[in-house]
């Protein structure tokens, strides 16, 4: 059974590690993570199965809108349907809690990512010519 709790400062490292071998070149510091957890929009939940750490989530929630900054399942756990469980949990966490939109931004070359977001509702809005070095940065957006 998977369990989706709040993230503690002692996840911080398996957090960091994980951003860093999935986005490489684009990951957030090890500083940069540790704001997040004294940031009070922010919240960081960790995925796992019999305490076993399989991937996490980083989400702002200003008043009626939430932006998700980062997801991240380990690779070994990728395309068995965790980002979709994970997804499915934070937007029934947000119509919970009356949030009417939600953002992200995805990279015009991860079409996984991007179909994953589409098939849960998300609608491309715009794009951000050379946001990531050279590559466009799609913004999506959810209306709940």
């Amino acid at each position: 059974m998977f369990e989706i709790r709040v993230a503690c400062s002692e996840d911080l490292k398996k957090i960091y590690n994980l951003e860093t071998f999935l986005f490489k070149e684009k990951a957030w510091s090890y500083a940069s993570l540790g704001k997040e957890f004294k940031n009070s929009f922010s919240q960081i939940w960790i995925l796992e199965k019999a305490r076993e750490f399989l991937g996490y989530l980083i989400f702002r929630q200003i008043l009626e809108e939430a932006e998700i900054l980062r997801l991240g399942i380990r690779p070994e756990y990728q395309n068995q349907k965790l980002g979709t469980l994970f997804l499915k949990f934070f937007l029934n966490y947000c119509k919970e809690r009356k949030i009417k939109k939600i953002y992200l931004e995805v990279e015009e070359l991860n079409k996984a990512a991007f179909n994953l977001y589409q098939k849960l509702g998300f609608k491309e809005s715009y794009r951000r010519k050379n946001y990531y070095k050279e590559r466009t940065a799609i913004i999506m957006e959810s209306k709940l």
